[in-house]
């Protein structure tokens, strides 16, 4: 698997929500096939930055949670733990607060708009890069150490 980055303006038009969250993995399951390893992460917005579409429900009360997957993940095979990791994608433990890029997968489902630069860390409310500096190209590392409401300036240039 070659992953390549994504500059950061693709991200923004590519994406269908951008959310800053938590994020905490469910399940990690087999493709069919039984080749790839794969996580579910359920998403817990903190604030939702820009979705392209509105969501509406037909039946009153709470909304379907927000899952997204990506490759990769920890699981028992057969007794034995299997981790498979990209060592290009984003590591997102339990309970990670994140920027999310995401794009509809079908069914209310998501993947990220780029499986390298479609997650981006928050520490103390600043943009923390979760990937080592060569994922990202000169524009983006500027974004590196801004607040989350900054980061959201910049994306709104974008989405006008």
């Amino acid at each position: 698997r070659e992953l390549i980055p994504s500059p950061f303006a693709l991200l923004v038009t590519g994406a269908d929500l951008i959310v800053h969250a938590n994020v905490r993995p469910v399940r990690s399951y087999l493709s069919e096939d039984r080749f790839e390893l794969f996580t579910d992460y359920v998403v817990t917005p903190l604030r939702v930055m820009y979705r392209r579409t509105t969501q509406s429900s037909k039946v009153p009360g709470p909304t379907a949670p927000i899952v997204f997957t990506t490759w990769g993940g920890r699981t028992l095979i057969e007794g034995f733990e299997v981790e498979l990791r990209d060592k290009d994608a984003p590591r997102l433990d339990s309970d990670s607060e994140v920027v999310l890029y995401l794009r509809e997968d079908g069914g209310g489902r998501y993947r990220l708009v780029s499986e390298i630069t479609g997650a981006l860390g928050v520490k103390a409310g600043r943009v923390a890069f979760l990937n080592t500096e060569h994922a990202y190209d000169e524009e983006f590392r500027q974004f590196e150490g801004l607040s989350v409401d900054q980061l959201d300036g910049q994306m709104r240039l974008l989405t006008k």
